[in-house]
């Protein structure tokens, strides 16, 4: 392997998995079918889960649910948190763009 490469794989780590057939790195994580409204929106605008959870005050957990389960419906104070950060994100966000209330 080259050294360059060798490089690639130690800053990915687990994310970066080494596909032998095209040369090349598969990060299928960053490309999930199943992510809900709310997580493509994040995906989308390059926002990172955690600190999302973290400025928004919801747990990781929590906000994780959200991007993955499209079926789970957030209680009303998560809700409120979410969409207060949301709305310094994109101004013209509503609750009905990310989840069927």
């Amino acid at each position: 392997m080259s050294k360059s490469l060798d490089a690639k794989i130690i800053i990915f780590g687990r994310l970066g998995r080494m596909n032998a057939n095209k040369g090349g790195f598969s990060m299928s994580w960053w490309k999930n079918p199943k992510r809900s409204k709310f997580g493509k929106w994040l995906d989308r605008n390059g926002v990172n889960q955690k600190d999302f959870a973290k400025d928004s005050n919801v747990s990781r957990a929590t906000i994780s649910k959200l991007c993955n389960d499209k079926n789970y419906v957030p209680s009303a104070n998560v809700l409120k948190k979410v969409m207060k950060l949301s709305r310094t994100i994109d101004k013209s966000k509503k609750t009905d763009d990310f989840f069927n209330i």
